[in-house]
């Protein structure tokens, strides 16, 4: 076998196993995503904003203008629970890792879904100080989301 072979079929080898790796912890990320709304610390006070409809503001914005100062707290507690928002960090999105970005990308979306409405990246951008680079990376995964992707 030839010194490239050889070292192709290692490379290979080794890419497959931190790949996998990689999938594992984003299986464990989707079977723990949000555990934490679920906690005395943050379910009741979002069930507490139960009658302020979403549907009643023109943005997502607005609704969370609105209701932020009511389930502060609690917003506070899930924050420093899940990695998967840039509020976790100091430095928000900066400090995320790609697992953290794919993960908040998904949340965005599911959220969007769930509410009826379409995932407004314009402000989740300017929300997060999300940089063009990052921006480009994100709406071509969102392609993927939507099978989209060429």
């Amino acid at each position: 076998m030839s010194n490239f072979t050889n070292d192709l079929h290692k490379h290979k080898l080794l890419l497959k196993g931190i790949l996998y790796n990689l999938a594992n912890q984003l299986k464990e990320r989707a079977d723990k995503h949000d555990d934490s709304k679920y906690t005395k610390e943050e379910k009741d006070v979002f069930e507490s904003i139960d009658n302020i409809k979403r549907e009643d503001f023109d943005t997502y914005e607005q609704y969370y203008n609105c209701t932020k100062p009511l389930i502060q707290k609690a917003l506070d507690h899930h924050y420093d629970n899940n990695r998967h928002h840039p509020e976790h960090f100091e430095n928000g999105v900066n400090d995320m890792n790609l697992l953290d970005v794919l993960e908040m990308v998904v949340d965005w979306d599911t959220s969007a879904s769930c509410r009826g409405t379409e995932l407004d990246t314009n402000y989740s951008f300017k929300r997060f100080k999300i940089e063009p680079q990052l921006q480009k990376i994100i709406l071509n995964t969102l392609k993927i989301l939507y099978d989209e992707d060429e």
